[in-house]
């Protein structure tokens, strides 16, 4: 049973734990974190190809890209050593050019570690590798 007291988020009202981040549900939370401001790049443009991306991430088996945002392209990948499959979120070079978006973006790979929900993907690593930022995700 529901009652007047439970508490909310104040964006979309839906039901939230007392120890929710900000007071925010997940969802709410990523989009505020992943919020840019910006339109989105046409699909695929700017991103580098599967071969240029497995050659500065040795360690990972680039299999496709699984989709193209504002900041970004997410590729899905295997860690060779561990077996297990993960996305790898890279952002895109002319974004690096600009310390507003690798500052979002590097606020993302902080934040997200810390939040702990089934609906959230847990990140495994974020920095930078020549000229790519990127984030490991499950």
């Amino acid at each position: 049973m529901q009652h007047a007291s439970d508490p909310r988020c104040p964006r979309c009202h839906v039901l939230i734990g007392t120890d929710a981040p900000h007071g925010l549900c997940p969802k709410c939370v990523l989009e505020a974190v992943a919020k840019t401001g910006t339109k989105a790049q046409s699909p695929r443009k700017g991103c580098p190809s599967v071969d240029e991306v497995g050659n500065a991430f040795p360690e990972l088996e680039i299999i496709e890209v699984l989709g193209v945002g504002a900041m970004g392209v997410v590729y899905k990948a295997r860690q060779r050593k561990l077996g297990r499959l993960v996305a790898l979120k890279l952002l895109f070079a002319e974004r690096t050019e600009h310390s507003v978006f690798v500052e979002r973006f590097n606020r993302e790979g902080r934040v997200l570690p810390q939040l702990n929900h089934p609906h959230i993907v847990n990140v495994f690593d974020f920095g930078s590798r020549g000229d790519f930022l990127y984030l490991l995700m499950e």
